[in-house]
């Protein structure tokens, strides 16, 4: 979590309440945590046919 919070620039304890249920992360702060691990977010077409109701 240290690591993280220095690759973001997030507090440790920011980054643990954005992603706790009571929290409300801003997209970048969750892009940013994101890239910190590794991923990126890739926006994806929902196929209308395969889509669960």
């Amino acid at each position: 979590m240290t690591n993280i919070a220095e690759e973001t620039g997030l507090t440790r304890q920011g980054i643990q309440h954005a992603l706790s249920s009571k929290g409300n992360p801003r997209f970048d702060n969750v892009n940013s945590i994101m890239n910190a691990l590794g991923y990126r977010l890739v926006p994806e077409k929902i196929d209308s046919n395969n889509q669960r109701v």
